[in-house]
């Protein structure tokens, strides 16, 4: 929930001080989770949207990174194969 809001309002172009102010965590918070999810949605782009907002449900579901499931799912997928 807060990773939505900061990324929302870094959106508006919002500082990270003042970000962290009206999310109520440090700055150094706020740049990880920029930093993370900027990182992700370069790694996640390759995936059609249905897929994308698909991956980045579940692993909010499930209380998980979105990088974490698609790992998981990467490697139960390899190993069913080799199977």
């Amino acid at each position: 929930m807060r990773t939505k809001m900061i990324l929302e309002l870094y959106k508006r172009g919002m500082r990270h001080a003042e970000i962290a102010a009206v999310v109520g965590c440090t700055r150094a918070n706020v740049s990880q989770t920029i930093k993370r999810q900027r990182s992700w949605l370069g790694r996640i782009s390759a995936l059609p949207d249905k897929e994308h907002n698909w991956l980045l449900t579940e692993a909010e579901r499930q209380k998980v990174p979105p990088d974490h499931l698609a790992r998981t799912i990467l490697i139960l997928a390899i190993k069913e194969r080799s199977v």
